[in-house]
Order: C-alpha cells, then structure tokens, then sequence
C-alpha cells in the first residue's frame, strides 16, 4: 500500500452548550473539538446570555470566520437541552463563507433576500458549487 499525500482538507464540526458564566470557556472548547480553523461559528443563545458578549468572545478567539447569532427560546446540542444558555455550532474545512443581512422581511421578502446576498461573490475561484 503506498499512502499518497493529499491537499484536501477535513471538515470538522463542533458543538458546545454552555451558561453565562462559562462563556469564557467557548473558545477553548471548541478548538478541543475542531480539527482546523473553523469557517463559521453559528451561537443560539437565550435571551438571558449576552447575545452581544458571546459574539465578541467567539470574534475574538476565531478572528477569520463568519459569527453569526440569534436569541432562541430554547437551546440545543447534541449533549442535550437547556434554557438560559448559549448553544454553539463551528464548521472548519475547505468551506468559503460569506454573510449578509436583509432588513424587512415580513414587508418585502425578496427584497430582503436580494440586501442579504448583496455584495456576494457569484463565482469563487476554486470552489464551483455554491449555496445560498
């Protein structure tokens, strides 16, 4: 058997639930998880966690992914459920990704869309599938 080495990178996806007070510790738990620097790191927290707090915590510790939040009236990993935590989802790999806001939905949906995906890259090189 000859092993040949491969360019192509492994995704990896990680989760941690945590409360308030352990939000300092998001980060490090999921770059134990992560093989890589993640791509997008997505938190759902209660309204009872900083929503603003936690997003510049994981900014910080992950400076070149796309963060995205939400508050949720519930939250949810793979370990389980809670209530007034924050839940946390991190995908590392051969990924581009790429964010917007679209304000207005319930007015215009389209329109909102249309804001969302402004300014998105409708061809990248090196990668020829997109989603959106």
């Amino acid at each position: 058997i000859e092993l040949v080495p491969c360019n192509c990178s492994v995704t990896s996806i990680a989760s941690l639930r945590v409360n308030a007070s352990e939000l300092g510790q998001l980060v490090a738990g999921l770059r134990e998880q992560l093989r890589g620097e993640p791509k997008l790191v997505l938190a759902m927290a209660s309204p009872a966690v900083p929503l603003k707090e936690t997003l510049g915590t994981l900014k910080s510790g992950f400076p070149d992914a796309v963060v995205v939040g939400a508050t949720t009236s519930g939250e949810f990993t793979e370990d389980g459920d809670g209530t007034a935590t924050v839940a946390v989802f991190a995908l590392a790999g051969d990924f581009a990704v790429f964010a917007g806001v679209g304000e207005g939905l319930s007015v215009n949906a389209e329109q909102a869309v249309l804001a969302a995906l402004a300014g998105q890259p409708a061809v990248l090189e090196g990668y020829p599938h997109r989603t959106a």
